[in-house]
């Protein structure tokens, strides 16, 4: 896992000071399940820190690009990923105090680690399957032809309905 620390002394005397970070940094690709993102440039992010009584709170914007696979058609492409940095920092003090259900990360030692917000979230926004485009007519399942460059005059087979069973077990209903 990667780290991006923040030294947060300009805050964390004053309750209700803010700090602004605004930044770009270079991450590792992101696996998500099968599917694999490259970031093609920096990231970039812009968040504020804002010391509360209890801790710090960081909120914000991250902006990425990224490579990764069509899910239909197996091409690589790029897209966006823009997610919101949310996260709340505690320090020792005020760790017990915290509900249990409320999901916070350490202050230590005066500085915290932005990386698991960060990478939270890209990951939130990330697509389960990606698609270049909407439209998008994937590969022939007979010959592997990408049917966006040219239609390959296979026969759509058509399956059978996962149904069909049904109708054997009770031939009396109609459809």
């Amino acid at each position: 896992m990667e780290h991006y620390t923040i030294e947060l002394a300009p805050i964390l005397d004053v309750i209700g000071s803010e700090m602004h970070v605004s930044d770009s940094l270079e991450l590792e690709p992101l696996c998500i399940g099968d599917e694999r993102f490259t970031f093609t440039r920096p990231v970039t992010l812009d968040v504020t820190l804002t010391n509360t009584s209890a801790g710090v709170v960081a909120s914000g914007q991250v902006h990425a690009t990224v490579s990764t696979e069509c899910s239909r058609c197996l091409e690589q492409f790029e897209m966006p990923l823009d997610g919101e940095v949310e996260s709340f920092y505690v320090g020792r003090a005020h760790a017990d105090e915290m509900p249990e259900e409320q999901q916070v990360e350490p202050i230590r030692e005066g500085r915290i680690d932005l990386a698991p917000a960060i990478m939270t979230a890209l990951v939130v926004e990330a697509p389960f399957a990606p698609v270049h485009a909407e439209d998008c007519k994937g590969i022939c399942p007979a010959c592997g032809a990408n049917r966006n460059v040219e239609e390959c005059g296979c026969a759509e087979e058509a399956k059978p309905s996962l149904f069909a069973v049904l109708k054997e077990i009770f031939p009396e209903q109609k459809d």
